[in-house]
């Protein structure tokens, strides 16, 4: 019982804070990550550690460059940024970085998916009780009217 138990909390442990891995890219000194919600993680190339001192832009298609910084991050080894993802589909995005003498920059495209209303999330879960009450409604009348018809 107690692998079982060890083995649920490292799979939960696994997840990371910005989702999904959407890029994962080695350039000059660095690994960088990019996470679903655009947050980043900078590693050394050489000892996987965690770069927390660089200044890091991000941009989005053609936009202004926004700074990403450890404050706006829930983890505090990500960078993170405040962008509008808008309503395209596809978003590109590249991610400059600066460390000391050391200047890189990387490239993705994210996919986007349309942001769904409430409702249309919920609807299966709306529709589901009076789907219930009615198929009720209909047997207790097939099973009275079967009743009178043996009468």
């Amino acid at each position: 019982m107690r692998p079982l138990i060890l083995l649920l909390f490292t799979a939960l442990s696994a997840f990371s804070d910005g989702g999904t891995v959407q890029l994962r890219q080695e350039s000059g000194p660095f690994i960088v990550t990019v996470f679903s919600d655009l947050s980043i993680m900078i590693q050394q190339r050489t000892d996987l550690q965690p770069v927390l001192d660089a200044e890091v832009t991000l941009q989005l298609n053609d936009s202004e460059p926004v700074k990403a910084t450890h404050d706006r991050a829930q983890n505090k080894l990500l960078y993170a940024a405040p962008v509008a993802l808008g309503t395209r589909a596809r978003q590109t995005y590249t991610i400059a970085i600066k460390n000391g003498t050391t200047q890189i920059s990387v490239s993705g495209v994210l996919d986007v998916a349309q942001r769904r209303t409430q409702f249309s999330s919920a609807w299966t879960y709306l529709a589901f009780p009076p789907l219930l009450i009615t198929l009720f409604v209909v047997r207790e009348w097939l099973v009275r009217r079967r009743a009178k018809d043996l009468n």
